[in-house]
C-alpha cells in the first residue's frame, strides 16, 4: 500500500512499487516461500495499490458481500504495517471500521461462510480422509484451523479489535467478557493441538525430501 499520488508522477510510484514487489516475491521463492498460485502477492498489480484504491476494496467487499468478496476480505483483513509509514494502515482500518458499522449484515454473509465447514467425522466417531489422489488416509488439518481463525476473526470484527494474531485476538475477547474462562481454554488447546499436528506433518514431509534428495 502507498500513499496516493496525483498527476504524471502516479505512474512512475505505480511503477516503482511492482518492480520492487516483484523482486522481493522473486527472492522470498529464491529463499523458499513457494509462489502463490492464486496470485495473492504484492507482485500482482491487483494488490499492489494507492491507499484510495485499498479504501475501495474494502467497500465494496463489505458492502456487496458475495462468495469472491467475502473470500478476499478474509484475506486481506488482517493487514498489519511491517515497514513503512504506518499512517497508511491505520487510515486504511479506520476506513474499514466505519463500512463495518455502515453494514451490520455483512456479519452475517460471513458467519454463513465460517459455518460451511463440515467436521470430517462419520456418524460413528469415524475420521473422514481426503479422496484426492496422493492424499489418501489424511485429514486436511489446515481447513479446521481455518474454522478458528475466522470465526475468531468474525468476533474481532464485531468488537472492533485491532489485533491480528489469532490467539491475541481470543484473549481480548475474553478480557471484554465476549469468550468466557473455559471457552477460551478449549479453544486455546484446539488451536495449539492442530498447529502441532500440522507441524510435525510439515517436519515429517521435510525429513522425507532429505532422504529422498540424498
Amino acid at each position: 500500500i502507498y500513499r496516493d499520488v496525483d498527476g504524471p508522477q502516479a505512474v512512475m510510484v505505480q511503477d516503482y512499487f511492482l518492480r520492487f514487489a516483484s523482486r522481493m516475491n522473486e527472492l522470498l521463492a529464491r529463499s523458499g516461500f513457494a509462489l502463490c498460485q492464486g496470485g495473492i502477492m504484492a507482485g500482482n498489480p491487483r494488490w499492489n495499490q494507492s491507499l484510495t484504491v485499498w479504501k475501495r476494496y474494502f467497500s465494496q467487499w463489505i458492502s456487496e458481500p458475495d462468495p469472491q468478496n467475502l473470500l478476499d476480505i478474509s484475506t486481506f483483513f488482517d493487514l498489519r504495517a511491517v515497514h513503512g509509514d504506518r499512517s497508511l494502515v491505520q487510515d486504511l482500518n479506520g476506513h474499514i471500521a466505519v463500512a463495518l458499522k455502515a453494514h451490520p449484515a455483512f456479519f452475517a454473509h460471513l458467519a454463513r461462510v465460517c459455518m460451511n465447514y463440515k467436521t470430517p467425522l462419520g456418524l460413528f466417531g469415524k475420521i473422514h480422509t481426503e479422496s484426492g489422489a496422493g492424499h489418501e488416509n489424511s485429514v486436511n488439518i489446515k481447513n479446521a484451523t481455518r474454522v478458528i481463525v475466522n470465526l475468531v476473526r468474525l468476533y474481532a470484527m464485531v468488537h472492533e479489535i485491532g489485533e491480528t494474531n489469532t490467539i491475541q485476538r481470543m484473549r481480548r475477547l475474553f478480557e471484554r467478557e465476549v469468550f468466557s474462562a473455559p471457552f477460551l481454554h478449549d479453544l486455546l488447546y484446539a488451536f495449539d493441538f492442530l498447529h502441532v499436528l500440522q507441524f510435525r506433518s510439515q517436519a515429517k514431509a521435510f525429513r522425507d525430501c532429505l532422504l529422498y534428495t540424498s
